[in-house]
């Protein structure tokens, strides 16, 4: 939800073309993620090993295989996607 919403507010302000918009992005990005590692930190007092165990098991934003996929898939239909009109020489 939290990666989801970053990238939201990200696509918002590079659309925009706002810098304004990017300044709030990058500080709401590093508050939110202050107020995750101290949850964390809450989580782990009240749940100890467990939830450490937990912690180790699952990524917190994004896993290296949901980028690896990621990346995969944004270069593949790249390569399928048809030119835009335009951009072709012709003879």
């Amino acid at each position: 939800m939290y990666v989801g919403w970053s990238m939201a507010h990200l696509g918002t302000a590079l659309v925009a073309r706002s810098s304004g918009l990017l300044v709030t992005w990058l500080v709401a990005s590093i508050l939110v993620h202050r107020d995750i590692r101290r949850e964390e930190r809450q989580l782990a007092e009240r749940f100890g090993h467990r939830y450490t165990a937990y912690v180790a098991s699952v990524p917190r934003y994004l896993g290296a295989r949901s980028v690896r996929t990621l990346t995969r898939s944004v270069r593949a239909r790249a390569r399928t996607r048809p030119p835009r009109s335009g951009t072709t020489r012709r003879a």
